[in-house]
């Protein structure tokens, strides 16, 4: 099926008019607690738990935030052991479970079975995605990501956004429902056959010019997920400043992108989050909430 957009092209452009058109999809009731998903390879950071503490902050009730720990990352097994000290500081309250990978049965009775495991970590977390959603449902969202605002609202629609002007789709946040994740899986075992070297990356999942046979998809506006990426794409703004420099004002989880669903700062994780930096303030912030 071809992609679809909402019928205003200025929302795809403007990120002021974007944002202050308060844009949600409408809530589809969805049976039992929300799941939102996330991938991790090696221990918990602070920049992880910074997305973590994020979900949990901004999520209606019932819900869960399922981290998927890859045993081959470093440090795992570690970690593992670890599970209750890192729940108990970064994730207080309990909704935020931490499951240990098992590829073999996460893949099992998909069209991906018997598939060899991708090498890299990023090709894992773009397979995770749909195989978590075809088995659990729910969403997923990237670790390198800032909660804003409950994601009920990206329900009942398969979900991506696009990436600035490129011809394709991002699912750094993205929402299929089971049947539709099992039709991206056959899809994408369908390339792998026809020789494709790497059909999980939306970059070729999501490209616009190829149709997804079976799956309704929804380019939803680059400034509902990544408000900023469009300027650092022309340069005009450094990504890394979310991190390592102090902001120019105070901030709030509730006053941070207003309008957004959330804010991708896009991977930085070996750049210690500075005093003062929006992450920072970001993390106070969380830090004061009951």
């Amino acid at each position: 099926m071809p992609f679809r957009r909402i019928p205003d092209p200025r929302l795809y452009t403007d990120r002021a008019y974007c944002l202050a058109a308060g844009f949600d999809l409408p809530h589809v009731p969805s049976p039992g607690s929300l799941i939102v998903h996330c991938y991790l390879f090696g221990p918990l950071t602070q920049h992880h738990a910074l997305c973590v503490r994020s979900i949990l902050a901004t999520q209606r009730p019932p819900f869960e935030v399922w981290i998927w720990l890859d045993p081959d990352g470093p440090g795992a097994g570690a970690f593992v052991d670890l599970v209750g000290e890192y729940s108990d500081r970064f994730a207080p309250g309990g909704a935020a479970l931490l499951k240990v990978l098992d590829w073999r049965d996460l893949a099992s009775h998909t069209a991906i079975e018997g598939h060899p495991l991708p090498a890299a970590p990023v090709c894992r977390s773009n397979l995770l995605r749909h195989l978590a959603q075809a088995k659990h449902g729910g969403i997923y969202v990237d670790l390198d990501t800032v909660v804003l605002r409950d994601l009920r609202g990206l329900l009942g629609a398969g979900v991506v956004y696009q990436w600035c002007a490129h011809p394709w789709g991002n699912s750094a946040i993205c929402a299929f429902s089971p049947r539709d994740s099992y039709r991206l899986l056959e899809e994408c075992r369908r390339r792998i056959d026809a020789g494709e070297l790497d059909p999980f990356h939306p970059r070729t999942l999501f490209a616009f010019a190829r149709e997804l046979p079976g799956v309704d998809v929804l380019v939803l506006p680059v400034f509902l997920f990544d408000p900023l990426w469009p300027a650092a794409e022309r340069r005009e703004v450094r990504l890394e400043a979310f991190l390592d420099t102090p902001s120019a004002v105070p901030l709030e989880l509730s006053t941070f992108w207003p309008g957004a669903y959330c804010y991708h700062w896009h991977n930085g994780w070996q750049i210690p989050i500075a005093p003062g930096s929006p992450a920072d303030l970001l993390w106070e912030s969380l830090e004061r909430l009951p």
